[in-house]
């Protein structure tokens, strides 16, 4: 229903005038954006980058093992499917099971649960970004310290 309601009025402003279906084609984009950014597609970055962090701890290209270990991390990544499996995270927005579904009517906590879940994203994200700084780095500031010292 709603696609052939956007037909409707992208035929009816488009026969208007350019400007209204520039308009028209900002509030798409705007519809699609919420539809697309859900609690689901929240927990698939999430589970990306705990794989990502698992697989960047497996093949570092610095050690930082001693910071951050691998089968913590394979726990964590655990329980966070877990959870996921739990409240309905992973289920698709249209299922009754998932808590985008239970949380449609209460856009405080689905706001918040989506904004702990890019902030968990955001920290595996850093966590595997800093396994893959190349360790020539490290080793020209100590390398250039000893040498003035």
């Amino acid at each position: 229903m709603a696609r052939r309601h956007r037909a409707t009025i992208l035929g009816y402003y488009h026969s208007r005038s350019i400007c209204c279906f520039t308009l028209l084609l900002i509030a798409n984009t705007v519809v699609r954006g919420v539809m697309e950014h859900s609690i689901c597609s929240s927990y698939d970055g999430c589970r990306v980058s705990f794989k990502d962090l698992i697989a960047t701890l497996q093949n570092p290209t610095r050690e930082f093992s001693d910071q951050i270990a691998e089968p913590a991390v394979r726990d964590e990544h655990g329980r966070f499917e877990v959870w996921a499996g739990n409240v309905g995270a992973r289920h698709a927005p249209k299922s009754r099971v998932s808590l985008d579904h239970r949380l449609r009517e209460s856009s405080f906590y689905r706001e918040r649960v989506m904004r702990l879940l890019k902030d968990l994203e955001d920290t595996l994200q850093n966590g595997a970004s800093c396994g893959r700084i190349s360790s020539y780095t490290d080793n020209t500031n100590d390398s250039t310290s000893h040498e003035f010292a």
